[in-house]
């Protein structure tokens, strides 16, 4: 993405790209981006999780150039790159190690979420947030300080405002279990005191990450009886689960990609890749003498991997019955993300207890850290030239796997586990070469994850992350297409949320990009005020002939747009006659209305915005202005105050 220049596809370009694009557009122009006109008419962008609207890193990528598909491949390079950094320092604090960080931060920062998600990118911001957020817990119950605790709401704070919500539900209860048990171990101690203290500490740090995200918290809290799920969730929360016959791409990534490996899910829940050397390890976390806690680990991802399989085990049907919140998300898979974390953190303590292993990495740690950088510099700029002058076989080679010939599903596992054996083989090579000499050793198990990652994952990148489209044409056609303000409503008529081919890979919401309000639209934010309307097949079908403001009867008033944007429309009004106004938006609580300054009541206050207006001419406005709008506030200020502290407080970890 970032050095063949290629763009990303299906949702991240069908609705990530195009919100974000949107608020992006919102702020450059002064302009809150609270309300988006142009999906199923309209809906509060501010009140999805998914949007982006308000999460500070998709701000700072949007405000100097805009939002286009190079920002979204930046986005998520740079999740990715947070999570690594998030898991090593997470590692480092358990296992002392820093080479095993460093072995363990790289694994979660390549394995199979970030791959095979690429696509959701409210996942992937998630699963950035995640180790960060159990970093500075398990540090506050440790030793709480002023700076970690502005840390723990930044942190917080960001990930409410831009991950998938479900992932902080099920962290919440992790961290709570986490809780209990160090909990318990200081009243063996009885040091209770220092566990209380801790504990206020980091409940402090969730109240301010609360306030700082509170606008998008409230939004969503309101919308949330305001959506119409359009089907029940009792018969959809099993649907993306990761099966156990998809367990086998731990072992062979490509095996997602295969139907006869991934059932009835879908590819991008199929995978959950870690690298070599983990797998390598697990046997040395049964055989240790030290195992307590990397068992623990082990034992805790196999429970959330059993709950990730959906309907082939009850775990899942239990949370979802008994666990409050479990009843409001679907997709089993997003389990695995944790079950990872924790393979992982179980992999950190065997190699950082392992004497033997201690002991050969022990040594010349100045010289193992030059040689690592000097390595994987070469392995950057070989992996760079293998994607520019490879990347249409490597692309036919991925799409070739979505043919349901069994030839080609068991050629390209066969091909799978026969580099494996050949990265296994390289392994042992190079610890046999090198003997006893530490950073050797350790250079082998970086550099052979590395190449692993690399050799074996290719084809999952390009089958479910990058098109085989150049961001850069598509990124001129975003700059060519109108700015705000938009068009002209009195003449525009409702458009379709489908793009042409020039557009491609985004084939949904290109209307979001071109200022288009749409009549339909690729959005799950899908609100109850539309259904209503969308039941109503006449009074549908009339809309989407009617321009997007007209008077009702048309014929009796003349309509002029004075002024336009997404929260606001000022119209001038000269009627004959008192005139029913119409404007194609969805209503939705907050949005208001002013006839010559003074405010009015909505006409029709179930599906679309209208209200009567008399004789004579007028100033008719209709603006969106929620009343707890006063809240975004509290987000610039505690992110510069929240930041502040917790920078000057930074201090290198011994």
């Amino acid at each position: 993405m970032l050095f063949g220049g290629y763009a990303m596809k299906w949702d991240v370009a069908d609705e990530f790209m195009p919100y974000r694009h949107f608020a992006a557009e919102c702020w450059r122009h002064g302009t809150l981006p609270l309300w988006c006109p142009y999906t199923r008419y309209g809906f509060p962008l501010h009140a999805d999780p998914q949007g982006g609207a308000f999460y500070l890193p998709a701000m700072l990528l949007g405000l100097p150039f805009g939002y286009d598909f190079t920002a979204v491949a930046l986005e998520h390079f740079m999740h990715a790159v947070w999570a690594g950094l998030g898991f090593y320092f997470l590692s480092l604090w358990l296992t002392k190690r820093w080479w095993v960080a460093l072995l363990v931060g790289v694994s979660y920062a390549c394995c199979g979420v970030f791959i095979a998600n690429a696509q959701h990118t409210s996942w992937v911001a998630a699963a950035s947030w995640l180790p960060w957020i159990a970093y500075c817990f398990v540090r506050t119950m440790q030793k709480p300080t002023v700076y970690l605790a502005t840390a723990s709401a930044l942190c917080l704070g960001l990930a409410a405002t831009g991950s998938y919500p479900a992932f902080l539900l099920v962290l919440a209860y992790v961290l709570a279990v986490t809780w209990v048990v160090i909990g318990v171990e200081r009243n063996k101690a009885r040091d209770m005191k220092s566990f209380v203290v801790a504990t206020a500490w980091w409940l402090g740090s969730c109240v301010m990450g609360l306030l700082y995200a509170s606008f998008p918290l409230v939004s969503f809290a309101r919308a949330y009886p305001l959506i119409d799920r359009q089907e029940n969730m009792q018969a959809i929360f099993q649907q993306g689960p990761f099966p156990v016959s998809a367990w086998l791409s731990f072992l062979l990534p490509v095996a997602a990609l295969t139907p006869k490996w991934i059932g009835h899910t879908d590819i991008s829940m199929a995978n959950a890749y870690v690298g070599l050397v983990p797998l390598l390890a697990l046997p040395l976390v049964v055989w240790s003498q030290r195992r307590g806690k990397a068992f623990l680990f082990l034992t805790l991802a196999l429970l959330l991997l059993l709950v990730a399989a959906g309907d082939a085990t009850p775990l899942r049907e239990w949370l979802f019955r008994f666990a409050p919140g479990m009843n409001t998300f679907r997709f089993p898979s997003m389990f695995r993300v944790f079950a990872i974390g924790f393979l992982l953190l179980s992999t950190g303590y065997t190699l950082s207890n392992n004497r033997l292993i201690y002991r050969l990495t022990a040594m010349n740690r100045r010289l193992v850290k030059r040689y690592c950088m000097m390595l994987l510099a070469v392995l950057v700029v070989v992996i760079s030239v293998i994607v520019l002058t490879r990347h249409d076989a490597l692309t036919k080679a991925a799409v070739g796997l979505y043919k349901t010939d069994p030839t080609v599903e068991y050629g390209a596992l066969a091909l799978n586990a026969v580099l494996q054996l050949a990265c296994v083989g390289l392994l042992l090579l190079a610890i046999a070469v090198v003997r006893r000499k530490a950073s050797y050793v350790f250079s082998a198990l970086v550099a052979v994850q590395v190449f692993n990652f690399v050799v074996l994952c290719m084809p999952n990148v390009y089958s479910t992350g990058v098109s085989s489209v150049k961001a850069q044409p598509l990124n001129a056609r975003i700059d060519s297409l109108d700015r705000l303000p938009l068009q002209n409503l009195i003449t525009s008529v409702p458009a379709s949320h489908y793009g042409d081919v020039n557009m491609h890979p985004s084939f949904f919401n290109v209307n979001v990009l071109e200022k288009r309000i749409a009549h339909d639209g690729y959005n799950p934010f899908v609100l109850k005020a539309y259904t209503l309307l969308e039941a109503d097949t006449a009074a549908y079908d009339q809309s989407i002939r009617s321009t997007l403001v007209h008077a009702e009867p048309a014929s009796q008033a003349r309509l002029q747009t004075a002024a336009h944007t997404p929260n606001r429309l000022l119209l001038k009004v000269d009627a004959n006659e008192p005139v029913q106004v119409v404007y194609q938006q969805c209503y939705y609580p907050g949005w208001h209305c002013r006839v010559d300054g003074y405010e009015t009541d909505l006409s029709n206050a179930s599906t679309l915005l209208s209200t009567t207006v008399g004789r004579g001419r007028h100033d008719l406005e209709f603006y969106y202005r929620p009343d707890y709008v006063w809240l975004w506030w509290l987000m610039p200020v505690l992110a510069i105050g929240l930041g502040g502290v917790a920078l000057s407080g930074f201090r290198k970890p011994n």
